[in-house]
């Protein structure tokens, strides 16, 4: 884009009314939503695949916007487990 991550930042926030990491992490865990209701893949596998480098960032930022575990939610997707 070739501006400053600075002014991207504030122009960001200006225009939302949010942080762009919070945008992002919001996209993240949406997708990470999506993919324990599919099944069939690993907390962890997860975590990796909506960007998080490890595990512990994917699970206090999980919580914090879900206000539930992963396994909590993927438990709630199926009920069979």
């Amino acid at each position: 884009l070739n501006v400053s991550p600075n002014y991207l930042s504030r122009v960001f926030r200006k225009e939302t009314g949010i942080t762009l990491t919070a945008f992002i992490q919001k996209v993240r865990l949406e997708h990470a939503m999506l993919l324990l209701a599919e099944g069939g893949r690993s907390i962890s596998e997860i975590a990796y695949l909506v960007g998080y480098q490890n595990y512990r960032d994917f699970y206090r930022n999980f919580v914090k916007y879900e206000n539930a575990s992963p396994r909590q939610v993927q438990r709630r997707f199926t009920p069979w487990r």
